[in-house]
């Protein structure tokens, strides 16, 4: 089931972070740009991320690989 962009999951495994937090993780200063990244390779206009961004009770996580 989709939620806005990303599929809606009941349960996130262990390493799931919020997107904000996987931002700073990475010292990615703008949030958003996980998301675009993530969105780019959905379109097929970009190499895979090495993450996958789910949707979980209304909230964006990454997955990383």
């Amino acid at each position: 089931m989709k939620a806005k962009k990303y599929d809606k999951v009941d349960k996130i495994p262990d390493n799931a972070v919020k997107v904000s937090i996987y931002a700073e993780m990475i010292n990615q200063k703008n949030p958003a740009y996980i998301c675009v990244m993530y969105d780019r390779y959905l379109a097929g206009k970009g190499s895979y991320p090495k993450y996958k961004i789910v949707n979980w009770q209304d909230s964006n996580f990454v997955i990383p690989d």
